[in-house]
């Protein structure tokens, strides 16, 4: 039986998205059959000539990050690098995709640390994820840098169902993002000037202040019990449950009355 190895330190993250370190000659047989599309090297010189070719026999789109090998005091990927690739890694069009680095630990476990960041990963997890591919506990510089990431990641119109279950989220707690197409406004459910609940009068202006209020309170998950609609589900729109939801909200909050969830 002929082996095919994989690469050094080769992982699945997600779905379509693998790690490594570096490929070489005999892991290009393996590579074939993931069917890649995108190839992100993180390196201080640039991809390797055999890799290039590789990329071109198989269309897979390379794309090189350069960046100086890791060093204990500093880590030597830029924010605005983080960011490429997780937009990268964001578009289900460009997937799958491989993301490497020399040696396959620090450099491409800060980037993809930033990425669980995006899907609002515990950092714990993150961390003994981080340790079970390079071998060592993340660096206080390696988890300063994760922590004080704040550029603004593009988020495309495809998204991939690991990530907010294939919606664009409205928004995010730690991490700035831009929507490529913008997504649409949202506008609320038409409502007469006023409307009376259980003999209250209460106007337009109640009403889209009660929402507001709910909507924010969906994208923290703190939605009170008996409020109807269903807790958990990070940011709003993340899983399709906010809009709805919030309208039973706030019915709720301004009948005093308990509306029990119909989904």
């Amino acid at each position: 039986m002929e082996i095919v190895p994989p690469p050094f330190r080769f992982g699945a993250v997600e779905a379509d998205v693998f790690r490594s370190a570096q490929p070489t000659l005999k892991n290009y047989r393996f590579l074939s059959r993931l069917k890649l599309r995108t190839v992100v090297s993180i390196a201080p010189e640039g991809p390797m000539e055999d890799e290039a070719m590789f990329c071109r026999e198989h269309s897979a789109q390379l794309v090189p990050v350069r960046a100086e090998l890791y060093r204990e005091e500093a880590v030597t990927v830029s924010c605005q690098q983080v960011a490429q690739v997780l937009s990268i890694l964001a578009d289900k069009d460009r997937l799958p995709a491989l993301v490497h680095c020399p040696d396959g630990r620090v450099l491409s476990g800060a980037v993809l640390w930033c990425l669980r960041r995006l899907q609002c990963w515990d950092d714990r997890a993150s961390a003994a994820e981080f340790a079970r591919f390079s071998g060592v506990l993340p660096s206080r510089e390696v988890e300063k840098f994760v922590e004080s990431y704040g550029e603004e990641v593009t988020i495309p119109a495809n998204v991939p169902r690991w990530l907010w279950g294939g919606d664009r989220a409205h928004w995010h707690p730690c991490i700035r993002i831009r929507h490529q197409p913008p997504l649409e406004v949202f506008e609320p459910d038409p409502l007469p000037s006023q409307q009376t609940l259980r003999g209250e009068v209460y106007t337009r202006t109640d009403y889209l202040r009660v929402r507001r209020d709910y909507m924010n309170m969906y994208a923290k998950n703190k939605i009170p019990e008996g409020a109807g609609g269903r807790r958990g589900g990070g940011s709003v729109g993340a899983r399709g449950q906010g809009t709805d939801s919030a309208s039973r909200c706030v019915v709720h909050a301004l009948s005093g009355r308990r509306v029990e969830n119909s989904n």
